[in-house]
């Protein structure tokens, strides 16, 4: 269990200020820690993360910072509730400096309620010793997480919370989930010491993780060389118009598509590496993109496209009809497949050989049509319709036979689903 009451913070505020706090952090709250390695803590509720900035994820229900779509709903598995889940919180909050989102409910349901130590989204995990995991976090520029510790006498159960800036070789600043400041932790080897409730404890740091993503880079300066792009500029309606974003130092892009009298469509968010594909009505458009990181946004070139009906203006092209073969048995299925470009529906015309028309079966386009057929001489074409007319398809040959003369039935076999 993560019990305690909260500790001393060593940032003095005006009372006004904490007054803000207490009763407007439900926006977009963000902190500047003024030592190295200098991270940000984003306290307000958000999707997504930056590499460089912490989010702060409270484990207290009814706290002001607490947010419950970070954790699952209720109880299940081994899950109970936030207050136990220190471990936890804390590994979302490492995770998220190094560019890994994960909140609580991620890291719980992957594992029926329990935390498990893992791997997550890329990052690796590591239990290095104290001074070298500090030293990882200091230098590795956004690449190494804060160092996860756990502190036995916090609670009769211990507690995990993650170390984020060294004022000295023996002073450093703390982030606890339970807590909702920034507090001062004495570390000298694998001692520590630190304020609980009033009063000074000595401890022992028992516990040491860390998590190491390769990819991660802390952002300097807004995304550069941002462009969105497509494939082509004039769609039909049955077409995937596929946006493509590109930029340098981009945590992600929210692409925003606008009809011809400047409405808006719909703004997706994509990850870098991801494409977004959409289907459009006949219209006229433009699209750009934003490309965000922690320093910032930048916009990407405009680029206009047109969807047109699908069928509009045009009869059906490229029809054609086939057959598996075109010799068969009576005992045989004759299957008959149609193929288009812009068509409503097929009418599949069977003939034999006197001219006489047999069926004409209809049939949409991805479907197909299966017959069984007398001995005889058969003649089959298609016809594709849509709202412009019609277009003929190849016409093909087949031949139906009795079976060889004599011959029993073969390859007989009977089957159940289940016994």
């Amino acid at each position: 269990m993560c019990i305690g009451k909260k500790a001393k913070s060593v940032v003095y505020l005006p009372i006004f200020v904490l007054l803000f706090i207490l009763f407007f952090s439900k926006h977009l709250l963000a902190e500047s820690i003024q030592y190295n390695p200098k991270p940000n803590i984003e306290y307000g509720y958000v999707t997504s993360v930056n590499v460089g900035t912490i989010r702060y994820i409270s484990q207290v229900r009814g706290d002001s910072y607490y947010y419950s779509n970070y954790w699952p709903s209720g109880p299940f598995g081994s899950y109970n509730r936030p207050e136990d889940e220190c471990g936890t919180a804390s590994i979302s909050m490492a995770l998220s400096y190094i560019g890994i989102n994960k909140t609580p409910k991620d890291i719980l349901n992957a594992h029926d309620g329990v935390t498990y130590w893992d791997d997550w989204g890329g990052a690796t995990h590591s239990t290095p010793g104290l001074s070298t995991a500090i030293s990882n976090y200091i230098s590795g520029n956004g690449k190494y997480s804060p160092p996860i510790i756990h502190i036995p006498k916090y609670s009769s159960a211990g507690h995990f919370l993650i170390i984020i800036g060294k004022i000295s070789n023996t002073s450093f600043q703390v982030l606890d989930p339970y807590e909702r400041q920034v507090s001062t932790m004495t570390i000298n080897g694998t001692s520590a010491t630190y304020v609980k409730s009033g009063q000074t404890i000595s401890d022992t740091i028992d516990k040491v993780h860390q998590y190491y993503n390769p990819k991660a880079i802390i952002d300097t300066e807004k995304p550069s060389n941002v462009k969105i792009a497509l494939e082509k500029t004039e769609f039909l309606t049955t077409d995937h118009v596929t946006f493509y974003c590109y930029g340098d130092h981009v945590s992600y892009y929210i692409i925003s598509i606008y009809d011809n009298k400047g409405n808006i469509v719909e703004t997706p968010t994509v990850n870098p590496g991801q494409y977004c594909t959409r289907y459009y009505k006949p219209g006229e458009y433009s699209v750009y993109c934003e490309a965000y990181n922690g320093c910032g946004k930048t916009i990407s070139n405009t680029l206009k496209f047109k969807v047109k009906d699908s069928s509009a203006g045009s009869k059906p092209t490229n029809v054609k009809i086939a057959l598996e073969k075109t010799e068969f048995l009576t005992s045989d299925h004759v299957t008959y497949y149609c193929y288009g470009d812009n068509v409503s529906y097929f009418i599949i015309s069977i003939y034999d050989n006197k001219g006489n028309i047999l069926e004409t079966p209809t049939v949409n386009p991805g479907q197909y049509c299966v017959r069984s057929y007398k001995a005889g001489e058969y003649i089959v074409y298609c016809e594709a319709f849509n709202s412009n007319g019609s277009t003929f398809s190849n016409t093909m040959r087949f031949t139906v036979k009795d079976p060889p003369a004599g011959t029993k039935p073969t390859n007989v076999s009977i089957a159940l689903e289940k016994t």
